[in-house]
């Protein structure tokens, strides 16, 4: 099974996106495909590819995180495609975990936890997992009050932009290139559509606060 990340940016986070590559070098799988979709900009070639499989695609003028997500996910040629914000960076296991949990095929949709702290996401690195704690089909209840879906209790914490799917997911839905969050509303269109979405409670990317 092949799983490629679809990163959207823009060039005022370029400084951001070249630690990125570097944290996805580091990762105990290396993704199949790396696509960039970076807007403002003519042309971009980061100062390192630490030997990964980029495929970049960067325009002049503006455009949104939506619009990026959307083109950085059709440049890949892989099975699974999982999301990721240039501003973000991974744990080291997150390709791992998530292809052991695409391997069973009842799994469609897969998010994680993740941390806010920098010095518990740096222990978190320096302690590994023993395994992925992955729970089925969890994230199925869609609430008038909330813009994402959630777990019949609410209680259930993970990140709406850091999602992967498989290909057939995204063949039909992607991301509304009008609406103020994007993130949220593909997440509840994958379960409004049918499709399971499952969480794993491992802890896997930290997420910068801006």
């Amino acid at each position: 099974m092949s799983i490629g990340i679809a990163i959207p940016a823009c060039k005022s986070y370029i400084h951001y996106l070249e630690s990125l590559l570097r944290n996805i070098s580091e990762q105990t799988i290396i993704p199949d495909e790396i696509a960039i979709s970076i807007s403002d900009i003519d042309i971009y070639k980061p100062k390192n590819d630490y030997g990964l499989n980029l495929i970049i695609k960067s325009f002049p003028e503006s455009k949104n995180g939506a619009q990026n997500r959307n083109i950085a996910a059709n440049l890949l040629n892989t099975d699974v495609i999982s999301f990721f914000d240039c501003d973000d960076l991974m744990h080291p296991q997150r390709t791992e975990f998530l292809l052991h949990s695409f391997k069973d095929d009842n799994v469609e949709a897969v998010v994680h936890d993740y941390e806010t702290e920098k010095y518990i996401f740096d222990n978190l690195i320096g302690n590994p997992y023993n395994q992925p704690n992955l729970e089925f089909n969890v994230i199925n209840t869609i609430y008038e009050d909330l813009l994402y879906p959630s777990d019949v209790t609410k209680n259930k914490r993970f990140h709406n932009a850091h999602v992967s799917v498989r290909r057939k997911i995204f063949d039909i839905l992607k991301y509304d290139e009008h609406f103020w969050a994007p993130d949220s509303l593909f997440n509840k269109e994958i379960v409004k559509h049918g499709y399971n979405i499952s969480l794993l409670k491992n802890k896997l990317s930290f997420y910068t606060l801006r």
